[in-house]
């Protein structure tokens, strides 16, 4: 018998599918490093949402960073971790809704 994969894969397998969808303006748009380090946030925050890793791991902007680009950074996460959340919590309420049914 094939072992049940955990809820949280099948939600990143289909997540992982879908472009990350970074925003086209941030509040950094007038300095190229700080609108850089903002999207790199919004993306690290994507990835780390769906793949469940947020609810297992502490996570920091990398120390590659450059100081001054730490605070984009990090208000790029605080941007991108809530529509990833939302997503992340919509997939799985459909797929405990499917295996709700199949039962």
């Amino acid at each position: 018998m094939k072992p049940e994969r955990r809820m949280e894969d099948r939600i990143y397998e289909d997540l992982s599918r879908l472009p990350v969808p970074l925003p086209e303006g941030t509040p950094f748009d007038d300095d190229a490093g700080k609108r850089g380090a903002y999207l790199r946030g919004y993306a690290d925050a994507w990835h780390y949402v769906i793949t469940s890793e947020l609810l297992y791991a502490t996570v920091g902007p990398s120390s590659t960073l450059y100081d001054e680009d730490r605070e984009a950074w990090l208000a790029g996460w605080q941007a991108g971790c809530p529509l990833a959340a939302e997503l992340w919590t919509r997939e799985a309420t459909h797929l405990r809704g499917m295996t709700n049914s199949a039962r």
